[in-house]
């Protein structure tokens, strides 16, 4: 169901609003994101007090972050933890790398994809004996599907499933057919969009409800979809008060080439009482372990100059093209 006009003009400007205040923010300080863990399966998340007593890997350097993990296990139990690694003064992320111990002290962190472009969301999924990475790549207008070379340790191009600059797309198999969800701008944070394919290789085509719904609370992708007692959930951002607030999961109703119906059962986050309590938007799964990212506020003196000298930039730019 579309929303009215008034319900519509209502959110654009509440938009605007936390848009403006975000930007007043980051003169001051800027968002460093983190990866923790949760030892136990992602389905205790559906309960009404689950246990959020989250291990936060060491702190990022000030300057960057770590965000949107998912992970695999090798062979011999190495739990691998693919995220965007963010750093302001490059002003792009690329794939990298961490295989936390127990005790979470890092082994030494790995790039593993870098195109020159925006990267994030390292989406795993596992297939046939063989791990995959899906990983977003709007910046380059397409999904593009690797797959994970433990021999050479490197992600190996498979092939491009959708020619389309999907945000955060999430590729899962449900009911004997292949579904890819996620987000295309503008309404990167507000319209759920999906694609189907009778195999992982494809071909892909797009659901024909498109958009799929239109819902700032409970649309676009935060993680790994599970099947828990038979009953299909898909972990969603929450963005209503501020981008990457908390996870709202969702349980998926009907999904089917011509339907699709979903409906938020539990919301998840922030994590208070934390050391990054001040959002959360990506809670993945690898068997007993889930995976979550938080945020923080931090104030850098450089990345204060930096956002200063890309604002003023920006305006003399826009003052030249007039």
């Amino acid at each position: 169901r579309y929303p009215t006009n008034r319900v519509f003009l209502d959110f654009l400007l509440r938009q605007a609003r936390n848009k403006a205040r975000f930007h007043r923010r980051e003169l001051q300080e800027h968002e460093q994101w983190n990866i923790g863990l949760l030892h136990q399966p992602i389905s205790e998340l559906l309960k009404e007090k689950p246990n959020l007593n989250v291990r936060w890997l060491p702190d990022p350097a000030p300057d960057a972050f770590r965000a949107d993990p998912f992970g695999y296990r090798t062979a011999d139990g190495q739990l691998n933890v693919l995220y965007e690694k963010y750093q302001y003064a490059q002003g792009i992320g690329d794939i990298s790398r961490v295989r936390p111990k127990r005790d979470n002290v890092l082994k030494r962190s790995r790039v593993m994809l870098t195109t020159g472009s925006h990267l994030s969301y390292p989406y795993v999924l596992e297939h046939d004996g063989a791990v995959y990475v899906v990983p977003e790549s709007a910046a380059s207008g397409r999904v593009d599907l690797f797959r994970v070379n433990e021999a050479n340790d490197a992600l190996e191009h498979v092939r491009t499933l959708v020619v389309e600059p999907v945000y955060d797309p999430t590729v899962f198999q449900w009911q004997g057919r292949w579904w890819l969800f996620g987000t295309l701008a503008p309404l990167t944070n507000v319209a759920l969009h999906a694609w189907h394919a009778p195999s992982l290789e494809g071909p892909w085509e797009p659901h024909a409800l498109n958009p799929l719904k239109l819902d700032v609370r409970s649309a676009r992708p935060g993680g790994t979809p599970f099947v828990h007692e038979g009953r299909l959930y898909r972990p969603a951002q929450d963005s209503a008060s501020t981008y990457g607030h908390r996870i709202a999961i969702n349980e998926v109703l009907e999904l089917s080439p011509d339907r699709f119906s979903e409906q938020v059962v539990r919301v998840v986050g922030p994590l208070s009482g934390t050391a990054f309590n001040a959002g959360l938007h990506t809670v993945s799964a690898v068997g007993d372990v889930t995976l979550v990212d938080g945020k923080r506020f931090v104030n850098v003196d450089e990345q204060r100059k930096r956002v200063r000298t890309r604002k003023l930039e920006r305006l003399k730019q826009r003052k030249r093209s007039k």
